[in-house]
């Protein structure tokens, strides 16, 4: 799919109107199980793991991760979906739906490529640039997303990583269940880490 070598991609439903649907951090397409098994009743549901995560292909360095180049796997993957000869959905007639991480993806995509989807859904991730705006000039907002300066921070996988991935697994509170979180450690032990926090590392500033 586009500059990647692979995407991994889990998809649901036979029929209906196509949705994309895009996780944040920490999280994978697994996120998603519980929507798509419903959405797939009427839709065909599509959720990519995407750059840097599980099984999905990402390089090392952190410009790899610059929002532009996040944006254009979603792109890519959007025009094959939509692909005239064997397309899902025609051009224009699909829905992204994004979360946290997935939401800015989501928001900028809608932005540059209006003419790719009919709808967007945002949960849980405000627009881009207000978001910046209050990172920089709201203390309260700053003090808030401190977590971000720790992401930035090299080494700070180790402490991520430690005791399997728990920091990680605790950031979900009480969503999962004892199942899922055994499979958020196997999917956190398969994923390169750094790959995933330099989503944060190439696009916020945290000086």
């Amino acid at each position: 799919i586009g500059e990647l070598a692979n995407m991994d991609i889990t998809c649901q439903g036979t029929s209906g109107p196509v949705v994309l649907l895009l996780h944040g951090f920490p999280d994978f397409a697994y996120g998603w199980t519980k929507v798509m098994r419903k959405l797939a009743k009427d839709h065909i549901v599509i959720a990519p793991d995407q750059r840097g995560y599980h099984k999905t292909s990402g390089p090392d360095d952190v410009d790899g991760y610059k929002i532009d180049k996040l944006v254009g796997d979603i792109e890519a993957l959007v025009k094959r979906i939509s692909a005239t000869e064997d397309g899902l959905a025609a051009p224009g007639k699909l829905t992204v739906v994004g979360h946290d991480w997935g939401g800015a993806i989501a928001w900028t995509f809608g932005h540059k490529h209006p003419d790719l989807l009919s709808k967007l859904v945002i949960i849980n991730g405000p627009h881009p640039d207000v978001f910046i705006r209050e990172y920089n000039e709201n203390p309260e907002q700053k003090n808030a997303s401190a977590y971000m300066a720790f992401f930035s921070t090299p080494g700070s996988e180790g402490a991520l990583m430690a005791n399997e991935h728990k920091l990680l697994v605790d950031a979900f509170g009480d969503a999962l269940l004892e199942l899922d979180k055994l499979k958020y450690r196997e999917l956190f032990a398969a994923s390169k880490l750094t790959r995933m926090l330099n989503w944060y590392r190439a696009n916020i500033d945290t000086t």
